[in-house]
C-alpha cells in the first residue's frame, strides 16, 4: 500500500512535459548528419554550372575542325583575290599638259614643244616648258652645257632657270629632256610671257640666244 502511494506521487510531481515525449516531435537532428545534408545541398547548387563547362568545352571542341581551319584561312586571304576580282592599283596622279611630249622634234635644242602656264594663285603663275637636248646617248658629244630660259610678263624679266647637261643626266636609252619649272610673279592678271631659251658653256657664263615662244596668261 505504501510502495503505491509513494509511486502515485512521484508519478503526479514529475512536470507534464518531460512525463512523456509527444508523439508529433521530431528527435533532434545529428551533427554529422546535417553536414552531410549541406554537403549534399551544396554540390547540387553547382552541378548546372559543371554542366554548363562541360557543354562549353564539347561544343568548342566540335568547332574547331579541320574544316574550320581551311575556312578561316580562307577568310584571311579573302582579299588577295585573283582574275576580275583582284583589287585594282591606284591611277598615277595627271602629269602637266607639257611634262611628257607626244612628238620627238627633228632637232634637238629647237623650238619643237610649246610651254604651259598654270595660276596656282592671285598674282603668280606656274611655267613649264620640255627642252630636247639629245635623241639617245650617242647624240650628246660629251661637253657639258646648261639651257638657260629668262622669262619675261609683259617685257619685264620675272624669271630665270639654268640646267646641267652631261652624260651622266642623259638617258642610258632613248631621248633625254630639260624640263624647266619655273615659278614667276606676274605684273597683272592677264598678259603675255615671252620664254627665251639660250645655250650656255659655263656655268655663269653668257647664253647664246637658241628660240624663244610667247603665251598668255591669266592668274585666279
Amino acid at each position: 500500500m505504501l510502495l503505491t502511494l509513494a509511486l502515485s506521487f512521484a508519478l503526479t510531481d514529475l512536470p507534464l512535459s518531460q512525463a512523456m515525449p509527444a508523439a508529433d516531435e521530431t528527435p533532434p537532428e545529428s551533427p554529422a548528419l546535417a553536414a552531410a545534408e549541406d554537403e549534399e545541398e551544396e554540390e547540387d547548387e553547382f552541378d548546372f554550372i559543371k554542366a554548363g563547362e562541360k557543354a562549353a568545352k564539347e561544343k568548342e571542341a566540335e568547332r574547331v575542325t579541320g574544316d574550320d581551319f581551311e575556312m578561316e584561312e580562307d577568310d584571311e586571304f579573302a582579299d588577295f583575290q585573283i582574275g576580275s576580282k583582284q583589287p585594282k592599283a591606284a591611277a598615277p596622279p595627271p602629269m602637266s599638259k607639257g611634262a611628257l611630249p607626244d612628238i620627238i622634234g627633228p632637232d634637238k635644242l629647237t623650238n619643237a614643244y610649246p610651254p604651259t602656264v598654270a595660276s596656282p594663285g592671285a598674282g603668280v603663275v606656274l611655267v613649264e616648258l620640255p627642252v630636247l637636248v639629245a635623241h639617245d646617248p650617242g647624240d650628246f658629244d660629251g661637253r657639258a652645257f646648261w639651257v638657260v630660259t629668262d622669262i619675261y610678263a609683259d617685257g619685264m624679266k620675272v624669271g630665270s632657270s639654268r640646267s646641267e647637261v652631261r652624260r651622266e643626266t642623259l638617258a642610258t636609252a632613248g631621248p633625254s629632256f630639260v624640263f624647266v619649272k619655273v615659278q614667276v610673279p606676274v605684273p597683272s592678271a592677264t598678259g603675255e610671257l615671252e620664254i627665251k631659251v639660250g645655250k650656255a658653256t659655263a656655268s655663269g657664263g653668257q647664253a647664246q640666244p637658241l628660240y624663244s615662244r610667247k603665251v598668255s596668261y591669266q592668274t585666279r
